[in-house]
């Protein structure tokens, strides 16, 4: 993988001097913005791999499982397929106190709504370990647990996550937008 990645900007790298076009030198915000992409695309390219033959572990699991007849296995198994397909985070134990929340939250990413909590994706928050967030158009924001359930947003919008951590409601100035864990 990590290969593929520097060949990628290698190939730009090469090619692009050798079209004889004069080389412009983008601003840096255009060159962050593009090396931002790039990662999340490796990323997300990356995941997916691991994902897949993660699900088809998972399966050949639970195949095996059905055939012995261990039918006390195949919640479990199913749980952990559906978790994967939803995009949810394993749980290690749910949080207690705001600090576990804390923890839990940190560096995972949400797709926000308003309306209802399966309404249109207007945009996302990812939540970063140093108690700060970033909207996706790059704007950033403070965030902090203040409970085993409850976060406050913007460091004034409270939030209030559902029993098993995928999902928020939060109420904002005159409006109520919801949170549903992308990863």
């Amino acid at each position: 993988m990590k290969l593929a990645i520097i060949s990628a900007f290698g190939v730009v790298a090469i090619v692009h001097p050798l079209s004889g076009q004069p080389l412009q030198q983008p601003k840096p915000e255009q060159e962050l913005a593009q090396l931002s992409k790039q990662h999340l695309n490796a990323l997300a390219s990356a995941t997916g791999a691991i994902n897949q033959l993660y699900r088809s572990a998972l399966r050949q699991l639970l195949l095996k499982v059905n055939a012995s007849g261990d039918l006390s296995s195949v919640p479990k198994i199913e749980g952990a397929i559906a978790r994967l397909q939803s995009g949810a985070k394993p749980k290690e134990g749910k949080p207690t106190t705001e600090d576990d929340l804390f923890k839990f939250l940190a560096g995972t990413v949400w797709n926000i709504s308003n309306e209802r909590p399966d309404g249109e994706v207007l945009y996302t928050l990812t939540f970063l370990k140093n108690g700060t967030f970033i909207h996706s158009d790059e704007r950033t924001g403070v965030w902090s647990a203040q409970s085993a359930r409850d976060i406050k947003l913007w460091n004034w919008d409270p939030a209030t996550l559902n029993e098993d951590l995928t999902q928020f409601r939060a109420v904002g100035t005159g409006v109520i937008y919801f949170g549903n864990l992308k990863e």
